[in-house]
């Protein structure tokens, strides 16, 4: 199924598309943004590219960091902590000094950590950042991977007073060397993800608002499992969601099966999800969770793919229902509230309509094979009935396939559904009027004969929304000679 998500209603339906919200785009070259709401209540939309930091979406102002270094890399890992002073966004990247941005004092203040207004100490010089329990946490450290650092308790820039500290994780691993990939906060727990093993942090004090630093324990360990990078990590409101070296997984669940065969969210999709994981570099993978649409979406930049699964409700073989975007030139993605942002070479763009940019797209969805029971037994395929929901005059291409071979035949339609107005319907004394959807039923005279079918669905989405409702199959089954 590409460019295809799982509805409300349970159907296949086209995804929405993209459209640039920055205004006049020039080639920035976005790699990354994050959207944050400060104490004041104000959102601030930040972005960058390799070179340059923006603030704004629609307009893209350029902000300069004050720091001693030439910044020609924008693989920044990024988090945000409400504290004492405010609403800090703290920026971490190898080979940099690492860097706060604030508005505390009613206007922008964009320094490295060192030199901020009330930094102490040296941040460690790490590569991922994470917030969690009223603090920073810093990992991937080039010369100690397996150290975990932490700042002081609700100041981020705090690293040689009060609460601060560090945690080796070299006697927890059992087997081998390991080095950290991620952390997040789960359940009252910190979760410390390694390249093959997950570490369950707690307390011993019992309650999970907080975590005590002064008597962190080991709560447990699982081993064979890992993170390939932080920015994989989602939490889902009761799961956290990461991708492994073999798939996607749940932590919930590995929890409980760590002594078991773990299931696999993605196994629909495995091995072709393991061999886009193959041609990127990990460092550059994103990943987002819309709490709006009840979907993951999983980015590959290197193949121009995101795998999309919804976490409705898991399947019976424990997977995700997962669909595929295909030609995706995003460099990254992040949601906010009921929006979800992609960040590009031109700008800033938004998930919305249905087209990209513009652009028409292709919807596609082939069943699986279908023998309906009896593989030994020839079906002659007569007609297909298939009923729509949505679509304008759109082109719909179906194509019959039997025992494994290629495509060869294809039938041409044209959806005739149109949108539905209702007028004059008053709610709560507002009179209103809007569109709906129109169903479509497509009577398809088809042929061809074989053991085993497959139906493939092919739709221009030129700008209205298209679902596929139902579909029929009239076949005839030849007899055993």
């Amino acid at each position: 199924a590409d460019n295809v998500v799982v509805d409300k209603a349970g159907r296949l339906a086209a995804r929405q598309g993209w459209q640039y919200i920055t205004e006049d785009g020039v080639d920035v070259n976005l790699k990354g943004g994050v959207a944050y709401v400060d104490l004041a209540g104000t959102v601030h939309n930040i972005s960058w590219s390799d070179t340059t930091f923006y603030e704004g979406c629609e307009t893209l102002t350029e902000i300069t960091p004050t720091t001693t270094d030439t910044i020609s890399e924008g693989n920044w890992s990024v988090a945000t902590l409400n504290g004492l002073d405010g609403t800090h966004v703290y920026f971490y990247q190898e080979g940099y000094l690492p860097l706060v941005l604030t508005y505390e004092s009613g206007s922008l203040v964009f320094d490295t950590i060192v030199t901020h207004t009330h930094s102490t100490g040296t941040p460690p010089a790490g590569s991922i950042v994470a917030t969690a329990f009223g603090r920073t946490w810093v990992a991937g450290v080039d010369t100690d991977r397996m150290t975990l650092h932490f700042s002081d308790l609700l100041n981020g820039a705090h690293w040689n007073t009060g609460s601060y500290g560090s945690i080796n994780l070299s006697s927890v691993i059992s087997k081998g060397t390991d080095e950290i990939t991620g952390v997040a906060e789960h359940n009252g727990f910190l979760i410390v993800f390694l390249k093959n093993n997950i570490v369950i942090l707690g307390d011993t004090d019992g309650y999970t608002g907080s975590l005590d630093v002064t008597g962190i324990t080991v709560v447990d360990t699982i081993n064979g499992v890992g993170c390939v990078s932080q920015e994989t990590i989602q939490n889902i409101g009761d799961d956290l969601l990461f991708l492994s070296r073999t798939g996607l997984r749940s932590l919930g669940r590995t929890i409980q099966e760590k002594s078991q065969p773990l299931r696999d969210l993605s196994i629909n999709v495995r091995d072709d999800l393991i061999n886009n994981l193959d041609q990127q570099d990990e460092k550059f993978i994103r990943s987002a969770y819309s709490q709006e649409y009840a979907f993951y979406l999983l980015l590959f930049p290197e193949t121009e793919t995101i795998y999309c699964f919804d976490t409705r409700a898991p399947l019976d073989t424990g997977g995700f229902r997962v669909t595929r975007w295909t030609k995706q030139k995003h460099t990254a993605l992040c949601s906010y509230e009921k929006d979800i942002y992609f960040f590009q070479i031109q700008g800033v763009a938004k998930y919305t309509g249905y087209q990209d940019n513009g652009r028409d797209y292709e919807m596609k969805y082939a069943t699986n094979y279908l023998d309906f029971g009896d593989a030994s037994r020839t079906k002659i395929l007569k007609k297909l009935n298939i009923t729509t929901v949505g679509g304008v005059g759109q082109r719909l291409l179906v194509r019959p396939a039997f025992d494994y071979k290629t495509v060869d035949t294809s039938y041409t339609y044209t959806l005739t559904g149109s949108p539905v107005f209702e007028y004059n319907v008053g709610e709560y004394n507002v009179a209103e009027f809007s569109s709906g959807l129109a169903t479509d039923d497509t009577k398809a005279s088809v042929g061809g004969s074989g053991n085993i079918l497959q139906i493939e669905i092919v739709a221009d989405i030129t700008g209205f929304e298209l679902a596929l409702q139902k579909m029929d199959l009239f076949v005839k089954q030849g007899r055993i000679i």
